[in-house]
């Protein structure tokens, strides 16, 4: 943490820069900081503790942040890290990526990350973000990547929005469309309710009696 609030980028930097506050460390109860002791510690030991630091951090801003902001919209994502130096013999392997997988969510209002992740390849978009809290009046965007109902069923249960794209197999059953005039841009907005009552596999579509909005825009 030192290091990265200084700026500095090498073990002899930080070993220099810790010994100058020898007073901080005294109090801190830590003795005199060895370049060999930090080298270990960056090879063996692991990386959750910034992890969840970050996630700390990144809350105190978000209650902070989201006062001002006009509406509370969560874009997610998920996009492949390429590893290809044969050094990194680690890095698994799905049909498109070998390395890594970075999944995120975005508030664009306040210009705010909500979240991040890095996983294997094999990790799926919808199984990443499934593992994340739902907010109670937050709208979450999101590609097809995340289509699973019993997800979107989730967020809707704890009172909050989501925006996607269906995919064209998708089955639409009760649609019902607005009489109204549409908006400029607007083709079709509709009422409706999708899928079947049990997909495959023994499975339940907890969505399936959800009145959901379809709109289709001109591209």
């Amino acid at each position: 943490l030192f290091a990265q609030v200084t700026g500095l980028s090498s073990l002899r930097e930080l070993c220099e820069g810790l010994m100058a506050r020898r007073g901080s460390l005294y109090h801190m109860g830590l003795g005199a900081p060895r370049r060999s002791t930090l080298a270990d510690a960056m090879a063996k030991r692991p990386v959750a503790v910034f992890r969840d630091i970050c996630s700390l951090l990144l809350g105190q801003a978000q209650r902070s942040v989201r006062r001002e902001s006009e509406a509370l919209i969560t874009l997610l994502d998920a996009t492949p890290v390429n590893i290809r130096d044969p050094r990194c013999q680690w890095a698994e392997a799905d049909a498109r990526t070998r390395g890594l997988k970075l999944h995120l969510g975005y508030e664009p209002r306040p210009d705010m990350l909500n979240w991040i992740d890095l996983t294997s390849p094999k990790i799926s978009d919808v199984t990443c973000a499934r593992t994340k809290p739902v907010a109670a009046g937050m709208t979450y965007v999101y590609d097809k990547g995340y289509l699973n109902f019993g997800w979107w069923h989730k967020i809707d249960a704890a009172g909050a929005f989501f925006v996607s794209r269906l995919k064209t197999n998708t089955k639409r059953r009760e649609v019902t469309g607005r009489t109204e005039p549409l908006e400029p841009g607007i083709l079709g907005d509709s009422t409706l309710k999708i899928g079947h009552t049990a997909p495959r596999g023994g499975a339940v579509n907890p969505l399936y009696d959800t009145v959901l909005r379809e709109i289709l825009v001109e591209r």
